[in-house]
C-alpha cells in the first residue's frame, strides 16, 4: 500500500504562518524576505527564489502586507 499527503493536506493543517503560494509551494512568511510582483518571484531569507503563480495572489497580497509593516 502507498500513501502519500497532498499539499493541500498540509496546507489545511500548518499554521496560519504558512501560506501556498504556488501549486508546488507553501513558504512559512516569517522568512519571506521580498516579493518581486512584476517577476513573480518570492524571495526568502536565506535567498532561495520561488515562483509564485496567480491562483494564489490573496496569499501574495498577505505576505506583502505582513512584510511592510
Amino acid at each position: 500500500m502507498n500513501a502519500f499527503k497532498t499539499l493541500k493536506h498540509f496546507e489545511n493543517i500548518l499554521p496560519f504562518y504558512f501560506l501556498r503560494i504556488h501549486k508546488s509551494y507553501i513558504v512559512n512568511i516569517n522568512y519571506v524576505s521580498r516579493i518581486y510582483l512584476s517577476k513573480s518571484k518570492c524571495y526568502l531569507n536565506y535567498d532561495e527564489i520561488l515562483p509564485f503563480s496567480l491562483t494564489y495572489k490573496e496569499n501574495v497580497d498577505a505576505i506583502i502586507r505582513k512584510i511592510n509593516i
